[in-house]
């Protein structure tokens, strides 16, 4: 077996039964890679935490960043749907407060 008992699947062998060939340490390491962090992706220049903002690159926009948590929905009724997508649609809303005094 290969390190940490890892196994190959070959494709041509029978479905479902091990192949010999064991796995290499570089390739479990390279498929249990994380994707890059979104945040590392966004032009933000600096963080507000008394108002849980980021400012932008241009140093005016200013944009917010949402927490979500999946919910199923799997044979769900369109009624629960609706009224999913209403209240998901309602904590945006309020939760970005309109101000005069703030782009």
């Amino acid at each position: 077996m290969g390190r940490r008992g890892y196994r190959r699947v070959d494709a041509t062998t029978t479905a479902g039964s091990i192949a010999d060939t064991p796995v290499q340490h570089v390739e479990v390491k390279r498929i249990s890679r994380r994707p890059p962090c979104v945040t590392d992706l966004l032009p933000w220049a600096e963080c507000l935490p008394e108002s849980r903002a980021f400012v932008l690159e241009d140093g005016i926009s200013i944009r917010a960043l949402f927490e979500l948590t999946p919910v199923g929905t799997e044979a769900r009724t369109a009624r629960f749907m609706a009224g999913l997508r209403d209240a998901i649609q309602t904590a945006l809303t309020d939760a970005v407060p309109e101000r005069e005094d703030s782009p």
